[in-house]
């Protein structure tokens, strides 16, 4: 063709450039010609440099990894076109028609990341500069520099990415296992024991194993906990590692600390002696950053000076969490200050000192310092199945999350950290999901439920020596106990004069009744109490007349400083509500899951699955529990959940591996029985890297998100006429309980049913209320009726029942409501009905004493001729 005039393009591996010699006059582009300079030249300040790092400007990574359309930085490792792209990438670098010595070169610079000439004659052995300037002309990929010899290739921008580009590594790996044994022991010489702990998995020999148990310590920080235990289990092979008795006791201490749920024994650490090697005292913290989940102290104080650098994040941490314990956080931040996280939250270490320096954030209100990205990088990390031991640390954000955000979504999560914590041992864990879910007891007026879990709570904080959580629990029962219309008990002595005591003493004087309210003193040294500054901002919004009366007998000093917290408390909500998978309203959740999303699933009142309007057979949909393996990711925050997740609730009686394969089942039965309809469809998303599976919520309506907004949208909003609207339009998505699947092994499923309930009934009872003040009483009866329904012994409910009947002349009506209720009450509380509910009925204190008096006798007569 060439000869005949015609202009032809072509491309050729470099390898296969010779050819061209027959070419005189041909015009050669190179691949470093092709990348895009607009990325390639990003400089290293530059807010896009992370695109520069995943990509060096190959066309395929750049197009493969676009910004979000907000601007801001996706995930590399969530993003599945990228992810192909760059394995793709790897697979054709390592491609079988190369030299030797230039796969071993490309080898060696894939398993470092970077590093320069002189790391590549470690490695490989030697250091052609032919080769070299052969890829930095034709393989860009690697970012080869001009006179340096430096090279950066996209594998060293994330560890994790290893691990997705395992299976061509594996092969190449097995031709030169001299290389991957080379690799890790560099890194292991420059403690990059993340990266090496990425490359356990790869050919190898006899010194990785070793390398593992001599610095077990620091593989353990990288989170290779698994790898550690196995490396353990087969010390008899390593004849020529000599370990003493107490390290290998050591040892296995720290892997069951991290790897398992189970509780710890007192036993552990109770022999190191303090001439000790820095690394037992190491494998000791880590064991005793376990136990201070079961709030239990150190044994014994360390000196800083005999720590190395891992052993001393670990002690920080440790006192860190002491000083959180005590309800002294101020103190703690300044430890965390004086001890900054250096990479982010990638290490195990650095991971506890990111969330704890996020939880005391929280806490105090302040503005964030750190990251999203790192905060959640931290979660990730601790998240890891080979780190159970440690996800109690991830279960303390997530309840202060809630707590603080008014998240009612993790509703059910905060329900499952209470058993999973008292299984596993983690009293303060289980402590703080007490507390929290009693606060969102009270936000949702289950104020008999509060006041029982604030007892449990503190309960267990007082067993377990953590007198702040039990002060905190105790506050919020007598608050529970006045919202329900208990008298409060006069002012105590024994309250200590601390932050939490000064706010709890305002609290205990706004439930004072009005001629017994002592204002509270606004002497010279009335500075706000910054460790309790959050507990003020609790009570202070969402707890009814308490709130106001707190608000009004606020201090200057301390009025000042909530006026500072609270927008920053309402950014933070605002921003969690506004990330990916969260409702903000009603009207987003139509933007999002649209009328026109392809796939509708219901589940309320029964289970339904619709493609562009197409039923999908429920026949299709019982195969392999797929069924209740897609209602369990459609309730999930973020509709994601790690496998291991997934699996703990589908196939709990399946060891992982098995249940892995089942999960991957389910996901193939789904995806055929939607493809039936529409082939271009697919409703997961899969991460290799996260070992995570997510729904594609762009493609996917449910009618629980839009009941879930529209149910918070009237229990909060201020407009009457709107939180009719949202009432009305939440009783027409709400058409029956939520669907309960074949298989709900962790009672996840019930426990949200049990949630959406409650919602329903805040709902219902807010519409009826804004009804009744806009005079549409037919409206109110009916709303009020519903919350009724679904719980008949909400005494909001009943009072706004009785309210709508006698606003509509209906007395009789509401008389009876009333003693019905009263009747129960007295039966299953022995106490009469509130004085809210009382005044609603018009009845005064005799009358209503008389008719509780007459309800006791009947029900005493009733329980004796039972007994006759």
């Amino acid at each position: 063709m060439w000869e005949a005039g015609v202009h032809t393009v072509f491309s050729l591996p470099p390898e296969g450039s010779q050819l061209l010699d027959a070419l005189p006059e041909c015009s050669c582009v190179t691949a470093s010609d092709l990348v895009v300079r607009t990325v390639a030249e990003i400089e290293s300040g530059d807010f896009s440099y992370w695109r520069r790092r995943y990509t060096k400007g190959v066309p395929s990574l750049v197009d493969a990894l676009p910004p979000n359309p907000d601007g801001t930085r996706p995930n590399p490792l969530k993003c599945a076109p990228y992810l192909d792209a760059l394995q793709d990438l790897v697979g054709k670098s390592l491609r079988l028609t190369l030299s030797d010595d230039e796969l071993r070169m490309r080898l060696a610079m894939l398993l470092l990341g970077h590093g320069s000439s002189d790391d590549l004659e470690i490695a490989a052995g030697f250091v052609p500069k032919e080769i070299l300037e052969g890829l930095r002309t034709n393989a860009p990929f690697f970012e080869v520099g001009v006179s340096t010899g430096s090279f950066s290739c996209p594998l060293d921008a994330d560890d994790a990415l290893l691990e997705v580009c395992q299976s061509h590594l594996n092969a190449s790996c097995a031709l030169f296992p001299d290389v991957c044994d080379a690799v890790i022991g560099l890194l292991a010489a420059r403690g990059r024991y993340g990266r090496v702990a990425s490359l356990l998995e790869l050919p190898g020999g006899q010194r990785r194993k070793n390398l593992l148990l001599v610095h077990a310590s620091s593989f353990l920080d990288a989170g290779s906990v698994d790898a550690v235990r196995s490396a353990a289990c087969e010390l008899a092979p390593y004849l020529g590692l000599e370990l003493a008795e107490g390290h290998i006791r050591l040892l296995d201490a720290a892997v069951g600390a991290l790897g398992e749920r189970a509780a710890l024994t007192e036993a552990v650490g109770a022999t190191i002696s303090d001439n000790a090697p820095a690394e037992l005292l190491d494998l000791s913290l880590f064991a005793e950053a376990r136990k201070a989940l079961g709030a239990r102290r150190p044994r014994e104080p360390l000196s800083v000076d005999r720590l190395d650098a891992l052993g001393r994040r670990l002690l920080v941490h440790i006192e860190a969490c002491g000083l959180m314990a005590e309800g002294r956080l101020s103190a703690a931040t300044r430890l965390l200050i004086a001890n900054p996280c250096d990479d982010g939250g990638r290490s195990v270490s650095e991971a506890l000192l990111t969330i704890d320096a996020e939880i005391t954030r929280l806490l105090l209100c302040d503005a964030s310092s750190a990251s999203a990205q790192s905060v959640e990088r931290a979660i990730d990390a601790l998240s890891s199945p080979e780190l159970a031991g440690l996800e109690g640390y991830t279960s303390c954000l997530e309840v202060i999350r809630a707590v603080i955000l008014s998240d009612e979504g993790a509703y059910p999560e905060v329900e499952q950290l209470v058993s999973r914590a008292e299984r596993a041992g983690d009293r303060l864990v289980q402590a703080l999901s007490l507390v929290g879910g009693t606060v969102i007891d009270l936000r949702r007026r289950a104020l008999a439920r509060a006041s029982v879990r604030a007892e449990l709570a503190a309960a267990v904080a007082s067993g377990a020596g953590l007198g702040y959580i039990a002060r905190v629990a105790t506050l919020l029962g007598e608050v529970a106990r006045f919202l329900l219309g208990e008298a409060p008990r006069a002012g105590r002595d024994d309250v200590p004069q601390d932050d939490l005591g000064r706010a709890s003493a305002l609290v205990r004087a706004a439930m004072l009744v009005e001629e017994d309210v002592v204002l509270f003193d606004e002497g010279e040294d009335m500075e706000p109490p910054r460790d309790a500054v959050w507990l003020l901002l609790v009570l202070g919004e969402g707890m009814g007349a308490l709130s106001a009366r707190l608000d009004e007998m606020l201090p200057l000093a301390w009025r000042h400083a909530l006026m500072i917290a609270r927008p920053r408390w309402r950014d933070e909500a605002l921003g969690a509500r506004e990330a990916p998978g969260i409702d903000t309203g009603p009207d987003a959740a139509a933007s999002r899951h649209g009328h026109g999303a392809p796939i509708e699933i219901r589940l309320l009142g029964g289970f339904s699955v619709t493609v562009r309007g197409q039923r999908v057979p429920d026949g299709e949909l019982e195969h392999r529990n797929a069924k209740s393996m897609l209602e369990y990711l459609l309730l999930r925050r973020g509709a994601t959940a790690k496998r291991y997740q997934i699996v703990e609730q589908v196939w709990p009686e399946a060891d992982y591996g098995m249940g892995f394969n089942r999960a991957y089942q389910a996901t193939s039965t789904l995806r055929a029985a939607i493809a039936k309809i529409d082939s271009d469809l697919d409703p997961f998303v899969l991460s290799r890297a996260t070992k995570a599976v997510s729904l594609d919520m762009g493609i996917i309506r449910c009618d629980v998100d839009e009941f879930r907004a529209c149910a918070r949208e009237a229990a909060d909003t201020g407009d009457d006429a709107r939180a009719v609207a949202m009432a009305r339009r939440a009783e027409r998505l709400y058409v029956g309980d939520l669907y309960v699947p074949p298989v709900d092994a962790t009672g996840y499923v019930m426990t949200t049913r049990d949630e959406l309930r409650r919602l329903y009934g805040d709902a219902m009872v807010a519409g009826s209320d804004a009804a009744l003040r806009l005079g549409k009483k037919r409206t109110a009866t009916r709303l009020a009726m519903n919350a009724l329904t679904s719980d008949d012994m909400r005494e909001d409910a009943v009072v706004s029942m009785v309210r709508a009947l006698r606003a509509s002349g209906r007395n009789v009506e509401a008389d009876r409501q009333y003693q019905r209720y009263a009747r129960r009450l007295m039966q299953s509380a022995n106490r009469p009905p509130s004085r809210l509910l009382r005044r609603a009925a018009g009845i005064g204190e005799e009358r209503g004493r008389r008719l509780s008096d007459e309800s006791s006798v009947e029900v005493t007569f009733k329980e004796r001729s039972c007994a006759s």
